[in-house]
């Protein structure tokens, strides 16, 4: 039984949870307020996340670091992979529906609201522009998006940096072509595609 890698791998973005510190010092000066609990990767050169789509994932090292913040799952769950991309939630037993495969503490839940505290005023500007752009409904998801920047900014500084080094780089849907990729399209699904 295979189940969406989802909840460990993209739904920081797309959800209101992921890994999140596990205490909270906060200071509202500066939008590059940090809260480092986590345990972070030891290196003596800084390094960054390549998000070129060929870089490969390091899924390994962020079960690892999950594992050390307290992330917990049932017996029998394990992630797995047929060619070291995609990579998926598998059981090696039958699991009763409806009970949980992962425990999260509570600390480490990603969300809004946090990020709110922890940035402060630090993107006043920023949201106002969003309200006067009538996005209102986004400011949720544009304090993770900030986030997920500040994490990304930090590279192997950041306690996140297992995790993002263990996402996806390559996406093959619509939403991720290229203009190569339009480029290939008859002229008229292009324009189409395009608008």
């Amino acid at each position: 039984m295979k189940l969406s890698i989802f909840i460990l791998g993209g739904g920081l973005i797309a959800s209101t949870w992921a890994f999140q510190p596990a205490s909270t010092s906060t200071s509202t000066s500066t939008a590059r307020a940090r809260t480092l609990t986590l345990p972070r990767p030891v290196s003596s050169l800084s390094a960054y996340v390549d998000i070129l789509e060929s870089a490969g994932r390091d899924v390994g090292a962020m079960d690892e670091w999950a594992s050390n913040c307290g992330v917990q799952r049932v017996e029998g769950v394990q992630l797995t992979s047929d060619d070291g991309l995609d990579w998926s939630v598998a059981t090696t037993s039958d699991l009763p529906s409806g009970n949980p495969i992962l425990y999260i503490p509570t600390e480490m839940i990603l969300s809004s609201s946090r990020v709110q505290q922890e940035l402060g005023d630090a993107i006043e500007s920023s949201l106002g522009q969003l309200g006067r752009l009538d996005d209102s409904d986004q400011i949720s998801k544009f304090y993770l998006f900030i986030k997920v920047l500040m994490e990304y900014e930090s590279g192997d500084q950041s306690p996140y940096f297992p995790w993002l080094n263990s996402l996806p780089r390559g996406f093959y849907n619509g939403p991720s072509m290229t203009h190569a990729c339009y480029e290939c399209l008859p002229p008229l699904v292009s324009s189409l595609s395009m608008n």
